[in-house]
Formats: structure tokens, C-alpha cells, sequence
């Protein structure tokens, strides 16, 4: 689930206390939907669509397929 955070909060998840996330105020995440929907529901945040994005890019350089930049040679030992 997507959200745009509201206000300024610190989320600690019912099923592992020992994590606490903190959520700025104008920041938009990618929460799990159990997360949001109780941060939606507490008026804290709203849900937000997802960025648009092509399927066939799998590496998300704006190029279709998922071919990354070549490397540059490698130097001769000297």
C-alpha cells in the first residue's frame, strides 16, 4: 500500500514491538497494507497511487529490458 503521510509519526508494528519507523510529515512510502491502513484510519496519512511504471523495465533506468550500463574496461596490470 501507498501513503502520503499527514503528520509527523512514530509507527512501532503490533507484531514486533522491537521496531519502531518514524514517518515525516509530506513523504510518501510503500508500507505494508496492515501499516497503513491503521495510519489512514488514525488520520496520520492518505492513501496514494502508486508511480506509474513500465513492466518490461526491470532494473528501473527508464530503458526497457534489464540490461544495466556496461563497465568500464578493466586497466592492464602494470
Amino acid at each position: 500500500m501507498r501513503v502520503k503521510m499527514l503528520k509527523t509519526r512514530n509507527y512501532t508494528p503490533p507484531e514486533d514491538r522491537r521496531i519502531t519507523v518514524n514517518y515525516r510529515a509530506g513523504e510518501e512510502h510503500t508500507v505494508k497494507r496492515e501499516w497503513g491502513a491503521a495510519m489512514v484510519a488514525d488520520g496520520d496519512a492518505e492513501e496514494a497511487e502508486a508511480p506509474a511504471r513500465d513492466p518490461l523495465d526491470h532494473d528501473g533506468d527508464g530503458v526497457k529490458g534489464g540490461v544495466r550500463k556496461p563497465r568500464a574496461p578493466a586497466k592492464p596490470e602494470a
